[in-house]
């Protein structure tokens, strides 16, 4: 099984098909989906995403982008204050 850290360019590039790399971060989401990938980001990152994908895309495009992100991948989210805390 892959694992992979996912990072606010990527969420982007993968929502912004006017993005230059729209389609390799397309392909990689597709593959992720298929093959059960265990993705990992952060709250800082989709906190970055949401504010970035509302700023140039409207929030139609933050709404579709939170209800695939929790509908179709398992992503693993890391919330740096809890790690934190716990050591």
């Amino acid at each position: 099984m892959k694992l992979a850290f996912v990072d606010t360019s990527a969420f982007y590039a993968f929502l912004d098909g006017t993005d230059r790399f729209h389609e390799k971060a397309k392909d990689l989401m597709f593959s992720a989906e298929k093959e059960k990938w265990h993705l990992f980001t952060t709250s800082f990152v989709l906190h970055e995403t949401w504010a970035l994908t509302q700023a140039r895309l409207g929030w139609e495009a933050v709404e579709d982008w939170l209800g695939s992100f929790y509908s179709f991948y398992s992503f693993y989210l890391i919330f740096f204050l809890l790690l934190l805390l716990c050591k």
